[in-house]
């Protein structure tokens, strides 16, 4: 789609039961959020899109820079609300109070944007009730250009008592050490990984005994190393609970030689596939790492998380080909939804694209802005 995108996607998927996702999987729609965003390379736009199926009414609210903004939902369209560049966390092995609370007295759907002029990404917020406590990070690692691989955590309970584990030194905390910090609520932590190449904070684990929400991350990565131009890249993680063992994926628009993925594992003994056969066997906290051009289906016997990445422009040989690098969480298949609500921003970005994937079943019910 060229343009500004801003539609609603419903799929008659009913049909396909192995797709349904389990009655204890989470969806990220919600009344409640507790966001933050982690540092670009600057930083000139932080902004929510906010979205709803029914009309609603709600609040962000940064307690710790006294900024509140209502906002009210209109279903099929997107709300934009745009916040202080302040609430953005550059400090390193800090706690901060740059938690960003959403609130609605009906589910709406938030995505988080962090824009600076070439280096942007975006990430879906997860509401309270889909948190957990155990995390285990994914980003990208240092490739002696930028080295600030990082994650950050924010805390939806006061008194809640987290437990890092890093896979690398950082200045006060030995790899492989754990630690603890204490966050209240809203309270939030970053850590960042300066280390040479290929330092990498992914695999880090984070454990806590209040739910808390955890973004994995760069501030400027290269993808893959010896390629340019570096992008900030963010996700919010999903708790190891719900990992999953089926995953599907279609390759960026525009883009020639293929994407990376990282696969990364919750349990040891691990055995992944792509496409039937088997790339690796991980144990806890290790990942695998690959370019895969083409339709993919990765499967796993035991749950993992799966990350999609663009490439630097100069990887396909084209400066026309109109990307660089973000990160994009694939959700398991067993966690489709029927219905999607989505959006770009207004200006900056054109054309935009969407990659839809559908059970065969399914494809002549696929509708968009009720068109099918």
């Amino acid at each position: 789609f060229e343009g500004p995108l801003s539609c609603t996607l419903r799929a008659a998927v009913q049909q396909a039961n192995a797709l349904a996702a389990p009655a204890s999987a989470q969806d990220s729609k919600g009344h409640d959020f507790w966001l933050m965003f982690p540092g670009n390379l600057s930083g000139q736009e932080l902004k929510l899109f906010i979205a709803g199926e029914t009309a609603a009414a709600g609040a962000v609210e940064i307690p710790g820079l006294s900024f509140t903004q209502a906002f009210a939902v209109t279903p099929g369209s997107v709300t934009t609300v745009d916040l202080p560049v302040a609430a953005q966390q550059q400090n390193s092995d800090i706690v901060e109070d740059l938690g960003i609370h959403v609130t609605a007295d009906a589910e709406v759907t938030v995505y988080g944007l962090n824009r600076q002029s070439t280096t942007t990404d975006a990430f879906l917020g997860l509401p309270v009730d889909a948190l957990g406590t155990e995390y285990i990070n994914l980003g990208y690692k240092n490739v002696d250009v930028i080295n600030a691989n990082q994650f950050g955590i924010v805390a939806s309970q006061d008194a809640t008592t987290v437990t890092i584990t890093p896979t690398v030194a950082t200045p006060a905390h030995p790899a492989g050490t754990p630690y603890t910090i204490r966050l209240n609520r809203g309270q939030t932590y970053l850590l960042r990984d300066q280390n040479a190449a290929p330092s990498d904070l992914s695999g880090s684990i984070i454990t806590s005994d209040r739910p808390v929400a955890v973004f994995g991350g760069h501030r400027c990565a290269n993808i893959p190393a010896g390629h340019t131009f570096c992008d900030h890249i963010v996700e919010q993680l999903t708790a190891t609970s719900q990992w999953g063992q089926s995953f599907l994926s279609m390759p960026l628009a525009t883009r020639l030689n293929g994407d990376t993925f990282r696969v990364l594992a919750a349990e040891d003994n691990t055995t992944v596939q792509v496409n039937g056969s088997t790339v690796a066997t991980l144990n806890r906290g290790e990942l695998h790492e690959q370019v895969i051009a083409g339709p993919a289906q990765i499967s796993a016997d035991k749950p993992v998380m799966v990350m999609q990445y663009s490439n630097g422009e100069q990887f396909d040989g084209d400066e026309d080909s109109n990307g660089d690098p973000f990160q994009m969480l694939i959700p398991p298949s067993e966690q489709y939804l029927p219905s999607y609500t989505v959006s770009t921003p207004a200006d900056g970005f054109d054309p935009n694209f969407i990659n839809l994937i559908t059970p065969d079943s399914a494809v002549g019910s696929v509708q968009i802005d009720g068109t099918a």
